[in-house]
């Protein structure tokens, strides 16, 4: 668990446009997996003084923790939860579990560099997370995307943090990146499911992470109401089938031709509708962030 240089540019990012770290608190005690002087040029962009700068510097060089780069981002307090004592958290706590409601509202920011996707009842961790955080607070969550199987219980979608930090339960999603963990290290700006009624996908040759903020707009009942995939809620609330949404009903006539044709090809020729899919997969591989209306090329 820890901040890669990706995530700390983004928080630096964030604090420039008037994010308050002064409460903060993170699930797993974090570390820095960068060089600390690898961040000067964004903090001097950003207009941190030189003697913020050369005091982290001082601070982050002889340490892992992540703790300097937070009490540069203006953290006053800085409490971490985890499991086990192993690397020194502030507050034992599985996250499996509901935290106690003294830290209900308390933090400015509740940070996540990692911990979600290792534990297995992601729907209380999520809620904790999100019941620690004050009106106007802000929830940083950076978690895997895509080509990282067996790296943590699961992976996440774009769907699943636009449908649960929704408005519904009291927040808006502010910013939702994915950092696509490659040699050309882009960053994309990720639309909502809902917004461009599309499932937003992605096929790739590297490892992506999401980097999702959130922001606390007013106490409700989290979960009150189930999240549902927005796809779905549009065909259950229209009474549509899902091959003809958005589709003319002789295109859907069409639509579902081929989808009988695909079948028959599949069970006459599988060797080679084997060879043709994988020659397809491969090119959208190469290709997987070229879809514009799903993803918005970021400057990193």
């Amino acid at each position: 668990m820890g901040v890669s240089l990706n995530d700390a540019k983004l928080l630096v990012r964030m604090r420039g446009k008037g994010t308050c770290f002064r409460r903060l608190a993170t699930l797993g005690r974090q570390q820095i997996f960068f060089r600390p002087s690898e961040l000067v040029p964004s903090l001097k962009e950003t207009g941190f003084s030189i003697a913020d700068v050369e005091r982290f510097l001082d601070t982050a060089r002889d340490t892992g923790s992540a703790d300097p780069l937070f009490q540069l981002l203006g953290a006053e307090e800085v409490v971490s939860l985890d499991a086990s004592d192993y690397q020194g958290a502030t507050i034992r706590h599985d996250l499996n579990l509901p935290v106690d409601v003294n830290l209900h509202d308390r933090f400015d920011v509740v940070f996540d560099g990692g911990t979600l996707e290792h534990v297995f009842n992601f729907p209380v961790a999520i809620r904790n997370a999100m019941e620690m955080i004050a009106v106007g607070g802000s929830l940083v969550s950076v978690t895997p995307a895509n080509n990282q199987m067996g790296h943590g219980f699961y992976q996440f979608s774009p769907e699943l943090f636009y449908n649960v930090l929704s408005p519904a339960n009291g927040f808006r999603v502010a910013a939702m990146v994915a950092l696509e963990l490659s040699p050309a290290n882009r960053w994309f700006e990720v639309e909502n499911p809902a917004r461009i009624r599309s499932r937003v996908t992605l096929t790739n040759l590297w490892g992506v992470n999401l980097f999702v903020h959130a922001i606390r707009d007013s106490k409700k009942e989290i979960f009150a109401t189930t999240p549902q995939q927005s796809d779905y809620t549009v065909l259950w609330g229209e009474g549509t089938r899902l091959s003809s949404l958005d589709i003319e009903p002789g295109q859907a006539a069409g639509r579902d031709l081929k989808e009988n044709l695909s079948i028959k090809l599949r069970r006459k020729f599988p060797g080679a509708v084997y060879l043709m899919t994988s020659v397809a997969q491969i090119f959208q591989s190469s290709f997987g962030f070229r879809n514009t209306k799903f993803f918005r090329r970021l400057v990193g």
